[in-house]
């Protein structure tokens, strides 16, 4: 009920600024901050992997309203990665930091961080795909400049199709 309640609002606050304000370019961080909550909390007494993406959700649709290619236009998780440094507690306030990290024809590419005061807590990537009645769109509907790779996605792309290549689980 939380992020349900995190999420109408992030939208009422930038419906209210798209009005306002000029496009922000696509490749400027997202900075929203978080507390953690009891129902945050896992029941190891941590915060589990779905919340930390839930918050990444949060981040991405921010993202994608501000870049207002169309009301319409929606987004798809098509892979995701986490990696955990520091523990957080209850009551932490998270400043999650999201930015834009690399694109190709189909896919555009995020890298996140949480911060928990001075310390970076989770590392992540995110890989979306780009939605509009329910066909695959183009990243050009957002981001009008040729591709844009980076190493550590490229790193990231090779993992996957090693993964994929594994002899099934039986």
């Amino acid at each position: 009920m939380n992020l349900l309640l995190r999420y109408l609002i992030l939208c009422l606050m930038l419906k209210s600024d798209k009005a306002k304000s000029s496009k922000p370019s696509y490749s400027d961080a997202i900075i929203r901050h978080y507390r953690i909550l009891p129902h945050d909390m896992g029941f190891r007494h941590h915060v589990p992997n779905y919340r930390y993406l839930s918050f990444i959700e949060l981040n991405i649709q921010q993202w994608l309203m501000q870049q207002r290619p169309t009301d319409k236009l929606g987004w798809v998780i098509a892979s995701q990665q986490l990696t955990y440094i520091k523990e957080s507690f209850l009551f932490d306030k998270l400043a999650l930091h999201s930015q834009l990290l690399a694109w190709d024809k189909k896919y555009l590419y995020f890298r996140h961080e949480f911060w928990v005061k001075n310390d970076l807590n989770v590392v992540a990537l995110t890989k979306i795909v780009l939605m509009l009645d329910g066909q695959v769109q183009p990243t050009r509907v957002i981001v009008q400049q040729d591709e844009q790779a980076h190493p550590v996605i490229k790193t990231w792309q090779d993992n996957l199709n090693e993964i994929k290549k594994l002899t099934p689980i039986k």
